[in-house]
């Protein structure tokens, strides 16, 4: 199929958001390999959820290409709406992985940096919500149709759950999320007040360790179209 249309904003949106991450992963690896000589547990979690953010961009490529962003009536056979489906379903699971994983990397970080018990809490509270909020939206997703091909075959020999026990479960989700990241982007910087440090270092070092509000921002955008995964033409929108 041609990119036109939201085809085409989804390839080139997913194509400049990976060379980002991309360079930014490498970059930090550069430093905590070459110049810092110390590579950590939430570094190696960082390439991992890179790694995966890969596959999660391979699935917006391809899917994009196959008819993800255009209406049903625009396909010409039913085999191509199944291709389209089945990259669907492979990027969403793909994508669940890559924020839960980079959000742990993120939470590793803070660790080294909280001196006191209860700063330790905080940061294991959220990876535990993480995890716990992640893995099951991660398998719901994965298993909404038994058997699992029906997401996308829609022969209707299988069965899928409600649409609107996904859209529940994503509205969980999201909560949790936002809530993960608000506190992983705001807490450094209750975390570094006391840091012998100029003031302009601080605040440079807080908005570099609050980066994670960015990720919560799109989160938040993303709220009020949830219920659009109910409707029938849900790959155009």
């Amino acid at each position: 199929m041609m990119l036109v249309g939201r085809s085409k904003s989804i390839f080139v949106a997913t194509l400049i958001f990976l060379c980002i991450s991309l360079t930014t992963v490498a970059l930090r690896c550069y430093v905590r390999l070459r110049l810092v000589r110390r590579f950590g547990w939430d570094d190696a979690l960082m390439v991992l959820a890179m790694a995966l953010n890969i596959w999660f961009a391979t699935c917006g490529l391809t899917g994009s290409v196959a008819g993800i962003g255009r209406k049903l009536d625009d396909f010409d056979r039913p085999q191509e709406i199944e291709e389209a489906l089945f990259w669907w379903w492979l990027g969403q699971s793909a994508y669940v992985w890559v924020v839960t994983i980079a959000r742990l990397s993120i939470a590793m970080l803070l660790l080294r940096i909280a001196i006191r018990r209860r700063d330790s809490v905080v940061t294991y509270v959220v990876m535990s919500l993480t995890v716990a909020v992640g893995l099951p939206f991660w398998l719901v997703l994965m298993l909404q149709c038994q058997p699992v091909r029906e997401f996308w075959q829609r022969t209707g020999d299988g069965y899928c759950i409600d649409t609107e026990y996904i859209i529940d479960v994503a509205y969980l989700y999201s909560a949790t999320a936002c809530l993960c990241d608000f506190t992983l982007g705001l807490y450094p910087i209750y975390l570094i007040r006391n840091l012998q440090i100029t003031g302009r270092s601080k605040w440079a070092l807080a908005g570099i360790l609050g980066l994670g509000c960015v990720a919560s921002a799109a989160v938040v955008v993303r709220i009020p179209f949830l219920p659009n995964y109910k409707d029938t033409d849900f790959l155009l929108t």
